[in-house]
């Protein structure tokens, strides 16, 4: 049985896992972490594994200068792992940064076209948490479509897109009149000189490679106004 859970306080977040599996011996345990450690097994091999998870979690979780720990009453008795990850100066600040949003001159109309699902997902609830209105579109066609119906204050475009390219897509949505003097952003992986100066030539204001910096994001929208909705 495996039981996580998440805890947080105003300095750090924590998450446990617990299990009730084969536990970790007590001369094993403070070594548990070291690469290629592995507990003693059968020669079938049955319980696989190369001793590098647990190596490659704590460098991860490192990166995030947090800490990981392991606790096991002994063989057969399970074991705890806990992940701490110290909050960021940031996220200490988000409910002050969204008070700050709240006024309705500082929400933006935005329109996020990614054929990657999962990224877009995420992209939108980061925009939406700090008081941003986010479409989200797949492809260029449902893009189209879309800014056919609602206001739109800036297009966040993927250059990689399932039907035409971003770059394809800026130039069709900047031939519209209310279009054309809108804030386009280019998402993409490509991040050469002869990239920019597509992005340039598209009509977009910024270029920024994946994954996207999200703080240079916010960054990039603190400086677009809201424009009073008009019709295509």
């Amino acid at each position: 049985q495996i039981t996580l859970s998440v805890e947080s306080s105003s300095e750090d977040a924590r998450i446990i896992v617990t299990d009730t599996g084969s536990g970790i011996d007590a001369s094993l345990l403070p070594h548990i972490f070291d690469l290629f450690t592995q507990g003693s097994r059968g020669l079938d091999r049955t319980q696989g594994g190369l001793g590098i998870g647990l190596a490659l979690v704590k460098a991860i979780v490192g990166l995030h200068h947090g800490e990981v720990y392991a606790s096991s009453e002994g063989l057969g008795k399970g074991s705890t792992f806990t992940i701490s990850i110290p909050r960021t100066r940031q996220e200490r600040r988000l409910p002050q940064q969204k008070a700050a949003l709240d006024s309705e001159e500082s929400h933006l109309s935005i329109l996020l076209v990614d054929d990657n699902v999962d990224a877009a997902e995420s992209l939108s609830m980061l925009l939406s948490a700090v008081g941003h209105k986010v479409l989200v579109a797949a492809n260029a066609t449902d893009a189209i479509n879309m800014v056919e119906q609602e206001h739109i204050d800036i297009f966040l475009l993927d250059i990689g897109l399932p039907d035409i390219n971003g770059y394809d897509l800026a130039k069709t949505l900047r031939r519209h009149p209310a279009l054309a003097n809108k804030t386009y952003v280019s998402l993409t992986g490509y991040g050469q000189p002869q990239d920019r100066r597509l992005s340039e030539e598209a009509g977009f204001a910024h270029h920024l490679i994946k994954p996207v910096n999200h703080q240079l994001l916010l960054k990039v929208l603190a400086g677009v106004k809201p424009i009073s909705a008009s019709v295509l």
